[in-house]
């Protein structure tokens, strides 16, 4: 998937779903959220004729739940689309693309957030945006 895919991809979530909100679009998808207490900030996992099932860490920060959240919905959307389970080996380069994507994915999704939803954050890192766009650019030079 192409960065201008992933970008069309993000504005038919938010027309379909009328919201940019990854919680909303998780839940309007079907996609059940548990929480866990290890160290891993999340993880999607997909049980064939069953549902979607996005685990993520119980104490994560706003930004982080909300970066999570959008990151495996990535995964949840695109890698597990098919009924069958996903399997990639860690740190293989396929696992590299489909990371470096759903972050790609994620950071954008973000970046269209109303700044209420995250007004804590934006409040205690004034130049979030900066860094964001920071970081995307960088996943841009990277030849996602």
């Amino acid at each position: 998937m192409t960065k201008k895919q992933i970008d069309n991809l993000i504005d038919k979530l938010i027309i379909e779903n009328g919201t940019v909100n990854p919680i909303d679009i998780i839940k309007r998808n079907n996609i059940q959220v548990i929480y866990h207490f290890d160290s891993f900030k999340g993880v999607c996992v997909k049980i064939p004729g069953d549902c979607t099932y996005i685990s993520i860490r119980e104490n994560l920060d706003t930004l982080d739940k909300f970066f999570t959240l959008a990151h495996e919905l990535y995964h949840a959307l695109i890698d597990f689309k098919n009924d069958y389970p996903y399997q990639i080996k860690p740190f293989s380069q396929e696992s590299c693309v489909s990371e470096t994507r759903a972050n790609y994915f994620a950071y954008k999704l973000l970046l269209k957030q109303d700044e209420n939803i995250l007004e804590d954050f934006y409040n205690e890192n004034p130049n979030i945006e900066k860094n964001i766009e920071k970081i995307i650019n960088n996943l841009a030079n990277r030849g996602l």
